[in-house]
């Protein structure tokens, strides 16, 4: 009898705590800002950008920085002793597509990737966001972490102009978002 009504008392404690955590993901607030960032002038569009051609100029950016790549990491099986100060990138491609905006003169693509130690496991790491842009000698990753990796990216509008990323605050160790941030891209 006392076992059951513990068992019951602890249930009703969880859905309470469930509830709260429900009700504040609702009624977060919304915190208004502004990132300012420089692209390189182009009229080049983006045509023929996919997700595999972002990859590629992903890894390469990183390559010519010493970072490894998960594709080599998993090649190797076995890591070296100097790489083990390196970090690894990861192309997102579960969590988000590419986000291509145009904006005066200025078309890019916000992609999202992972930075973290070879072989590294743990749900604390958040994707980190870049910028691909084309240019007369090539496509260039630019503005890497633009914005915080804990700011999840939901959508982007581009309305007459203006860029607007709506993203939530992300705390991962307690798996909450903190707050909705509506996020005003002023590109230079």
């Amino acid at each position: 009898m006392i076992k059951s009504f513990v068992i019951c008392l602890c249930c009703s404690f969880a859905v309470l705590i469930c509830t709260q955590t429900a009700f504040a993901q609702h009624s977060l607030s919304v915190i208004d800002t502004a990132i300012s960032i420089q692209i390189p002038a182009s009229n080049l569009p983006l045509t023929g950008l996919t997700k595999a051609k972002a990859k590629s100029i992903l890894y390469k950016h990183f390559i010519s920085k010493g970072y490894l790549t998960d594709d080599l990491v998993a090649q190797r099986l076995v890591l070296n002793d100097t790489d083990a100060d390196k970090l690894s990138v990861d192309f997102d491609t579960k969590y988000s597509d590419l986000f291509f905006i145009t904006n005066g003169g200025r078309p890019f693509a916000i992609i999202t990737y992972w930075l973290a130690p070879p072989l590294a496991s743990g749900h604390c790491f958040q994707p980190h966001k870049a910028i691909i842009t084309k240019t007369v000698s090539g496509y260039k990753i630019t503005n890497e972490d633009f914005i915080p990796d804990r700011f999840s990216i939901k959508h982007i509008t581009n309305t007459k102009g203006r860029i607007i990323i709506h993203a939530t605050d992300y705390q991962c160790a307690n798996h909450i978002d903190l707050r909705k941030l509506r996020i005003d891209l002023i590109t230079k």
